[in-house]
């Protein structure tokens, strides 16, 4: 799981082999999740095993458990929404 910098963005890996945003009405918050509230998902089969986003939020990366290797993808917002992901 890793949070943006105000607490108002979550990306959480799940067992399903992907990663999903999920857009939390009140700041860090994580009981105000519903799923409804989920904004996009990296299906990528990529196995997270864990993920970090970059300080400026203009990255994801995932730590694979399928293999040795840690995925990067760019994430381009417009508005509040996440508007593509991408891995180079």
């Amino acid at each position: 799981m890793s949070f943006n910098s105000d607490g108002t963005k979550l990306f959480i890996a799940n067992r399903i082999n992907n990663v999903s945003e999920v857009q939390l009405s009140t700041a860090w918050d994580i009981t105000t999740v519903s799923p409804l509230d989920i904004v996009e998902t990296i299906r990528d089969n990529i196995a997270p095993r864990g993920i970090a986003l970059r300080g400026d939020e203009a990255k994801l990366f995932v730590l694979r458990d399928s293999a040795p290797e840690i995925a990067q993808y760019d994430l381009a917002y417009g508005g509040d929404a996440l508007a593509s992901v991408q891995q180079p």
